[in-house]
């Protein structure tokens, strides 16, 4: 069943919660590392959020989720300073009463452990990184699961400033992050 919208947002902010205390509050955590953690959450850990997504320049991006954080920041949950040019988010001052909302759903402790593994995922990872193994995620999962080398070609073409080792190399890596969020 689809979380409602009060539990999309509650997931929204644990995950920034539990991205930034996994890095000790010490990284930059911007917009595609929450696309991206959103998207793995989502799709390997089956967490049905109903976040339509689309390849886009950083790899899959969803407008919905764009839109969910600006409601977060207007809200208060949420909060965004610019660091260098770059929007970096925390969570503000309404952010525990947002997550509290979770709590009702029956699947909410499943889906807290799913978070603290997807934010464990994410944190250390810079947004090339993460733009990187959501593409290939991306082709595998929408182009009905291509062979490792057509998989690796595809990504190139979506993706030309990575090298074909970059592109096997995060692959390898797709599948360990991919086991260690499903079995979470």
């Amino acid at each position: 069943m689809t979380l409602s919208r009060s539990e999309r947002w509650a997931v929204i902010t644990k995950l920034v919660r539990e991205t930034i205390e996994r890095t000790g509050g010490k990284t930059w955590l911007g917009r595609i590392h929450i696309q991206k953690a959103v998207y793995f959450l989502q799709l390997f850990a089956s967490v049905d959020l109903g976040y339509g997504f689309v390849i886009y320049q950083y790899g899959p991006y969803s407008s919905e989720v764009d839109s969910d954080v600006m409601d977060l920041l207007a809200f208060g949950a949420l909060k965004m300073d610019v660091v260098g040019g770059y929007p970096d988010y925390s969570l503000g001052p309404t952010a525990e009463s947002v997550e509290s909302s979770l709590s009702a759903n029956t699947e909410a402790p499943r889906i807290r452990s799913a978070i603290t593994v997807v934010a464990g995922e994410v944190a250390p990872r810079k947004a090339r990184d993460l733009e990187l193994l959501a593409t290939l995620a991306y082709v595998r999962h929408t182009e009905a699961g291509p062979r490792d080398e057509d998989l690796v070609d595809r990504v190139q073409r979506l993706k030309p400033h990575f090298s074909t080792q970059e592109v096997k190399q995060a692959l390898v890596e797709l599948g360990d992050i991919a086991r260690r969020i499903a079995t979470s």
